[in-house]
């Protein structure tokens, strides 16, 4: 089972996946403070079998595990976040972080792929709570030095 989480500004979501399907959805308030997302992620995953690995898109940007937050207004304790650590810690798999709009971009530009329709190369702009994207270059993600961490 593959357990995803998409942590953004003001909510955090999980899916429980299985064989590619999605088979159940959560969705909570984002928490104010690191023991209050720790509680977030507990009851998003509650009841739910140990994954075999965890993927996270996140706001922020990813350096060595630990998040950052381009602005703190959004998310305050999102300042070298040691997220990777609070999964392992929880999970004991592999986890795989990403950039929320580089997850964008590579799931449209997938998507496009499915149907024989994907160009090689995409820029994918997200606008929510704050500002992101995604860029695909000769059919490849482009994450640059802080884009991604894979355990």
């Amino acid at each position: 089972m593959l357990l995803a989480f998409d942590i953004g500004g003001t909510k955090v979501a999980a899916a429980r996946v299985e064989d590619g399907v999605i088979r159940e959805r959560r969705q909570y308030p984002m928490a104010d403070d690191p023991a209050g997302f720790a509680h977030v992620i507990e009851r998003l995953t509650e009841g739910w079998a140990a994954p075999l690995r965890v993927a996270v898109c996140t706001t922020g940007y990813i350096d060595a595990g630990r998040v950052h937050s381009v602005n703190l207004d959004i998310i305050r304790f999102w300042d070298g976040f040691a997220l990777a650590d609070l999964l392992q810690a929880r999970f004991a798999c592999p986890i795989n972080l990403i950039n929320d709009g580089q997850a964008a971009g590579w799931g449209e530009y997938v998507a496009r792929r499915a149907r024989a329709a994907a160009p090689a190369n995409l820029l994918f702009i997200t606008l929510s709570t704050g500002v992101g994207g995604g860029l695909v270059l000769d059919h490849r993600l482009r994450v640059g030095r802080m884009g991604w961490r894979l355990t």
